[in-house]
């Protein structure tokens, strides 16, 4: 079957600019409805309207937190909430100004499918947590990954690590192996 000629320019522009927009990261925006602002935080299943699109507008930071170093608040900047899905069906905490400040955990949720949700990645989401929750950051608590309990409260926020959070209704005061950024 001969391929008809006046097809073969479209298709080749076509073919480029499919492999453009996946080579810089490019999504397809996803039209989402508006919610209204409340209060100091509101709880939010679904994304505020400034959320555009169904992926993580970057590609998600493997954040470390290293030991003796302030943690980088750079590899938060990016985090929004794309919305729940599954194993990450939880409501969402926003301050007054849209930034995400809390998670509260509902059954059946995990560590993965929560940093997903939030464009961040699982230590990410440890160290957020290292000082009330413990984890593979907080130096006393020898590396384990804390079980998470529906109703669970997960900080989302670098300056609220010491303040928001807790673990089965119980707030740790763990060490983190890093150093907090200043906290609110």
């Amino acid at each position: 079957m001969m391929f008809d000629r006046r097809l073969r320019l479209p298709t080749q522009v076509f073919v480029v600019a499919v492999i453009t927009a996946t080579l810089t990261g490019c999504t397809w925006a996803v039209e989402r409805e508006e919610s209204a602002p409340t209060g100091t935080t509101s709880s939010s299943s679904s994304p505020p309207a400034h959320e555009e699109s169904a992926e993580c507008k970057w590609p998600v930071a493997q954040i470390e937190a290293h030991a003796g170093e302030v943690l980088n608040l750079d590899d938060f900047d990016d985090m929004e909430d794309l919305g729940p899905s599954e194993n990450a069906n939880g409501a969402i905490a926003r301050t007054d100004d849209g930034v995400l400040a809390s998670y509260t955990v509902a059954a059946g949720d995990t560590y993965d499918a929560i940093a997903e949700r939030v464009c961040t990645s699982v230590y990410g989401l440890t160290a957020l947590n290292a000082v009330r929750r413990g984890g593979v950051y907080a130096s006393d608590d020898l590396g384990s990954r804390s079980t998470l309990y529906a109703g669970d409260t997960l900080n989302l926020n670098p300056f609220t690590i010491a303040s928001v959070g807790d673990q089965n209704g119980v707030v740790h005061e763990h060490t983190p192996s890093f150093i907090l950024p200043p906290q609110d």
